[in-house]
């Protein structure tokens, strides 16, 4: 993502929240994936092929077409296998998806399930900084239609 290069933010080199974004007119260049498909992404831009992304990518893939690919997904985002040998600290947190450190570490897993349908189940699994599960949530609920929108009535 290089933004537009000329609003106040690109200026301060702060291109992703740049304040033309989207906008071509005005300049905004951003560069990614703009294809239907599955895509991971981690602490670093969209694209970056760390390790985990990789594998995060392809388990998002297979899951998908499961009827309730929340486990699927889950057993994916809490795995804590190295996707290749860690070379020091960095690339270990590039490697692992699922990272157990008091500082920098996982503290929640995140799946939004949308259906076809507009029925949406938000889940979230919470983690102390040893790993062990500190508590889940399962939310489930409609989306309307754009006439019931609030913004719309």
């Amino acid at each position: 993502h290089v933004g537009c290069g000329y609003c106040k933010n690109c200026m301060r080199g702060r291109y992703t929240i740049c304040l033309n974004y989207g906008n071509l007119a005005a300049g905004h260049r951003q560069h990614g994936h703009i294809t239907p498909g599955a895509y991971a992404l981690s602490n670093a831009p969209l694209g970056t092929p760390w390790p985990k992304v990789r594998f995060a990518a392809a388990a998002l893939e297979s899951t998908l077409a499961a009827e309730d690919p929340a486990t699927g997904l889950f057993e994916m985002l809490e795995n804590r296998d190295a996707q290749e040998p860690a070379r020091n600290p960095a690339s270990e947190r590039q490697a692992r998806v699922f990272i157990e450190d008091e500082r920098f570490g996982t503290r929640s897993s995140t799946v939004v399930i949308v259906t076809k349908a507009g029925h949406v189940r938000f889940l979230e699994r919470r983690h102390h900084p040893d790993g062990t599960r500190a508590g889940d949530s399962d939310y489930r609920f409609s989306l309307g239609s754009p006439s019931e929108h609030p913004t719309n009535r």
